[in-house]
């Protein structure tokens, strides 16, 4: 998928209704978990 067909993807999601809002939660969460796993290694390394 070239990066044009992908910028018009998302300008066309970014028309639905919170979909715009629903997508910022989805990659905090994802981001926030991305964290956990990453605490959770040191942990396991320190221990």
């Amino acid at each position: 998928m070239d990066r044009f067909a992908l910028a018009r993807l998302n300008r066309w999601l970014q028309r639905i209704p919170g979909f715009g809002q629903w997508l910022k939660l989805s990659q905090q969460v994802y981001q926030a978990e991305e964290i956990l796993h990453d605490r959770r290694r040191c942990v396991r390394r320190a221990g």
